[in-house]
């Protein structure tokens, strides 16, 4: 399977069963810590929320952005990610470009996202792009939950993304 097989298509507030997929989505990929539907349905009206899916409309991730509170030029990607049966072929690297080629065409310059410093698959996905700026959240969601916080640059940096 490649990548170009697979676009991102957005959520609507009144498609239930996409809101349910998501949901289901996140609990898979991200158990206890997985968002609430009290969470979901506003950031799917209010935000932006995506499926990563085929041609056929079977979805294989997941995108959850918002708009940065503190810099209209910047999307914060709340959540990212790859279903398990389709990970390890390329469809997480490749829905990461395909999402930064969507949010620069929306026209966001910079991405800024939150990520498990044991997470190294999501971080080596995620410095594909320059990094402006590392930072270090020791406790950041309680007790030994650190998070790294990088704000990345979008620009046209995705045509050199292969």
């Amino acid at each position: 399977m490649q990548a170009t097989e697979y676009f991102w298509v957005r959520v609507l507030p009144h498609e239930k069963h996409n809101i349910d997929l998501l949901l289901k989505m996140e609990k898979i990929l991200f158990l206890q810590d997985a968002v609430n539907l009290y969470t979901l349905v506003p950031l799917v009206a209010y935000q932006r929320a995506y499926l990563y899916q085929d041609r056929n409309g079977n979805s294989s991730g997941y995108a959850l952005v918002m708009n940065h509170s503190q810099s209209s030029d910047t999307a914060y990607l709340f959540s990212y990610g790859i279903m398990p049966q389709f990970q390890g072929i390329g469809l997480g690297t490749g829905g990461f470009k395909d999402l930064v080629h969507l949010l620069y065409g929306e026209g966001f310059a910079k991405m800024e996202l939150t990520v498990s410093p044991s997470n190294t698959a999501a971080l080596s996905i995620y410095r594909l792009l320059p990094v402006l700026e590392e930072t270090l959240f020791p406790d950041h969601y309680g007790e030994n939950q650190t998070r790294i916080c990088l704000l990345l640059k979008l620009g046209n940096i995705f045509h050199n993304l292969s």
